[in-house]
């Protein structure tokens, strides 16, 4: 057995003080670090994708990610905050699926400008 915890920090920059913020717990996240998270995250943000929604995890919560086949693909602004993600690769349906997709900033669908992560 192999689990990886993967702690996050903020994977990509501030949200304009007025855009809505999705978080992920709107489809059943539970952030407990039993529950499989994966589907719901992934769920999350594919809707998020398709409303042109920033993406915000609850802060110090711990996502479990098991061996489901449905990546989260990102193209809106995410904020894993402190979040963790434990990933358990025991039950891997596929292991050429990625977990988490993130595209070239060219291919977002999010409105909000993409900030540096540095300045």
């Amino acid at each position: 057995m192999r689990k990886i915890k993967v702690s996050t920090g903020v994977l990509l920059a501030a949200f304009s003080l007025n855009a809505a913020v999705f978080n992920v717990r709107e489809f059943g996240a539970k952030g407990d670090g039993v529950t499989d998270d994966a589907a719901a995250i992934a769920a999350a943000h594919a809707y998020a994708n398709e409303h042109h929604l920033p993406v915000k995890t609850n802060p110090d919560a711990v996502y479990y990610i098991g061996g489901g086949a449905t990546p989260a693909v990102i193209r809106t602004h995410t904020n894993f905050t402190t979040s963790h993600f434990i990933i358990d690769d025991r039950a891997v349906e596929n292991y050429r699926i990625n977990i988490f997709e993130v595209p070239a900033s060219g291919e977002w669908t999010s409105d909000l400008p993409i900030p540096p992560l540095k300045e």
